[in-house]
């Protein structure tokens, strides 16, 4: 039963990782990509993973802490660049 229990852990995070490493993967290229099945996709999508659909909302839930805190410094830089040129947002 415990190898049954890793070989599900190790699908999921096959996904988890696939849907961080690609923004915009959907469901289908999912389950080309890793060879799984659309239904399994989407049931790992939905009940191991927690989520609704894949959105931007969606990923915000996957990111670890320090990859939280990576987004908020390129964000506060970004606006600082928008601030000091403004023409930052043209180029």
């Amino acid at each position: 039963m415990e190898t049954l229990h890793n070989r599900n852990q190790m699908m999921i995070d096959k996904v988890h990782s696939a849907v961080l490493d690609n923004q915009r993967i959907t469901i289908r290229d999912l389950s080309e990509e890793l060879g799984f099945s659309f239904g399994l996709e989407q049931s790992i999508l939905t009940e191991d993973l927690g989520t609704t659909g894949i959105s931007v909302k969606f990923f915000q839930k996957l990111l670890t802490a320090k990859q939280k805190e990576t987004r908020l410094e390129v964000a506060r830089n970004l606006l600082q660049c928008s601030d000091q040129d403004t023409n930052f947002m043209k180029t």
